[in-house]
């Protein structure tokens, strides 16, 4: 059986009071039911909400991801142990020190990073061809590289990562057909739940592991499906009923969530899809609140007054009664998130990320020009000077940088052969001098036209196939930031303080007690709800992203802006600014297919 359950329709409710309707009115053993989940946190849920509903404390039915499941099997076989799995964080760390080595420089968990590691997936399970990777920031000769050190370190030190994981367990089934059996007859009922994000190699072992009495029951939305990165397809919903042509179809189309107009709207845009199996949605309730507008579109002339709406918007909304943890801001991209931060931040709203936090100032541009600028201030250490003393490129050698205590007297000795050398030397003590005298906004601009760091950053991505867009992005992120401060001493403090507060985010951002509004990307709210969200930067090429060239990635686009529409219960607040970041940008095309002409 395929259920299409909508969001909030009930999906979690549905698979427990199966299991339960298997185990009391169908008699079946629990230990050979099998219920499979995306997530660690919803096999937990899963589990908690099926003992709840039992009245049991224990049982022996199988909750877990695939991850967990092939792990479990492979163990058995192999005697496979916890030490030899690499995770998510591990594996993010070597891609980092792999790049590094490359000359590659990027912040923490640049989507750089995440485009090699879902790349590398991609190949490991025969979906892409190594030839034809395209890595932006990453060129076809580092990407394979990469891969090469990568699988080796693995191999060296007897590693699995989860593609692994589940190559092995598909080659095991093949080879072996007694095991393959023995794990038929101990999960003889299988139940998946979130199977839109299903990739082909776990859907072919999931195949093999329900033959041949096929006692499937999956459970998924293909308008939700958002995960194409991680090879995920909303075309195995539809494969699934033409490889069992006797399978049932329900779908479960009342949605117990939203508001009526948060339903309306969130259909309009999603009927757009072509390809996406046809289904109609209803409420369950009337509108909360029918002298209150339930979706609301603003249009602004910049970002700073879209921050001071959102600001606002928020304080009423903790007026009117709701707390913190009721209000959500979705974005796009992780690296949209910072701005909201800050900025909310310095207004005593307290915020809470739920992945990895973005900050600025950790960006490697960034630190080139706080680089230049606690050089010039006096703050520089030897490693400051190091790191911007050839960019531009000026030819100095870093065996030829003089020892402790440094003075530019000595450094211009260590060049005594070599006069113009010496000129390059007084000339970036002299542009130092003069950035020291400046205010932080004028500073950063000699450093990019004067200096002629700026020219050397674009030469530098073209290099190395950098997006300049996203470049151009931290340049006037940055000249913003610069605006805030009179003194350079002053900005240098706060860019120190808002890396600490960062890194004490990062350390507290999976606390379950922590209390504020929460910050994430479309992607990382899949499965949560909010009283109200917020959906800022509507612009094209944010929403939908400018990569999204081709049909398919702009439907994933509009899956991405739908999870993100149907996360709210009672508030949805849309909007967008002619001006980004000093960039003029045209409200998202999406918007004129979730409003009237009349409401834009």
């Amino acid at each position: 059986m395929l259920v299409v359950a909508g969001p909030g329709s009930g999906k979690t409710t549905v698979i427990t009071h199966r299991i339960l309707n298997l185990i009391r009115q169908e008699h079946i053993l629990p230990g050979n039911i099998l219920v499979i989940t995306f997530t660690k946190a919803a096999a937990n849920e899963m589990k908690s909400r099926f003992l709840s509903l039992s009245d049991e404390s224990v049982t022996q039915v199988t909750f877990g991801t695939f991850h967990a499941i092939f792990y479990k099997i492979l163990g058995y076989s192999y005697r496979f142990e916890s030490v030899n799995i690499i995770g998510e964080g591990m594996q993010m760390k070597l891609i980092m020190e792999l790049c590094r080595r490359l000359g590659m420089q990027f912040p923490y968990r640049d989507p750089v990073y995440l485009q090699i590691i879902s790349s590398i997936s991609r190949v490991k399970n025969g979906l892409a061809d190594p030839d034809t990777i395209v890595v932006e920031g990453c060129s076809r000769e580092n990407f394979d590289a990469i891969f090469k050190a990568y699988q080796n370190y693995l191999n060296e030190n007897r590693y699995l990562d989860f593609d692994d994981l589940q190559i092995h367990v598909r080659n095991l089934f093949l080879k072996r057909p007694d095991v393959l059996a023995a794990w038929q007859k101990k999960y003889q009922y299988i139940l998946v739940d979130e199977f839109q994000d299903c990739a082909p190699m776990q859907y072919e072992i999931i195949r093999m592991l329900a033959a041949p009495q096929n006692n499937l029951f999956l459970v998924g939305d293909d308008d939700q499906s958002i995960y194409s990165f991680r090879g995920a397809t909303p075309a195995l919903m539809q494969q699934f009923l033409k490889d069992y042509t006797d399978a049932k179809q329900v779908t479960l189309g009342t949605n117990y969530r939203s508001n009526q107009e948060i339903i309306k709207k969130s259909y309009q845009l999603i009927t757009c899809n072509r390809d996406r199996i046809s289904k109609k949605q209803a409420v369950a309730f009337g509108s909360f609140d029918q002298t209150d507008e339930a979706v609301v579109y603003r249009h602004f002339q910049d970002q700073r007054s879209e921050l001071v709406f959102l600001r606002d918007q928020i304080r009423k909304s903790i007026k009117e009664g709701l707390s913190w943890n009721d209000l959500a801001i979705l974005t796009r991209t992780n690296a949209q998130l910072s701005v909201f931060y800050d900025f909310l931040d310095a207004a005593q709203i307290p915020c809470v990320y739920k992945e990895a936090v973005p900050n600025l100032y950790a960006h490697w541009v960034a630190e080139d020009l706080l680089s230049y600028l606690k050089a010039a201030v006096g703050r520089g250490d030897k490693e400051a000077l190091i790191r911007i003393m050839n960019r531009p490129n000026r030819f100095l050698s870093r065996k030829r940088f003089p020892a402790e205590p440094f003075s530019f007297a000595a450094w211009k000795d260590n060049y005594t052969d070599q006069e113009w050398m010496q000129k390059r030397i007084t000339k970036l003590a002299d542009d130092l001098s003069v950035i020291g005298r400046m205010r932080p906004f004028s500073a950063v601009n000699y450093i990019l036209k004067a200096v002629g760091y700026e020219e050397w950053m674009y030469e530098f991505a073209g290099e190395r196939n950098l997006n300049r867009d996203a470049l151009a992005d931290t340049i006037e992120e940055m000249k913003e930031r610069a605006k805030e401060y009179t003194g350079i001493d002053a900005w240098l403090d706060g860019a120190e303080e808002s890396l600490k507060k960062t890194a004490e985010m990062q350390r507290k951002r999976w606390d379950p007690d922590a209390d504020g509004v929460h910050l994430m990307t479309y992607h990382a709210a899949k499965g949560l709800e909010y009283t109200c969200v917020f959906l800022p930067d509507l612009c094209d090429g944010i929403v939908p992203y400018h990569r999204a060239v081709f049909e398919d990635e702009t439907e994933e686009e509009r899956r991405m802006l739908y999870v993100a529409m149907t996360r709210a219960k009672e508030k949805l607040f849309f909007m967008t600014a002619d001006e980004i970041r000093n960039h003029k940008k045209e409200p998202s095309p999406f918007l004129e297919e979730i409003f009237d002409a009349g409401d834009l």
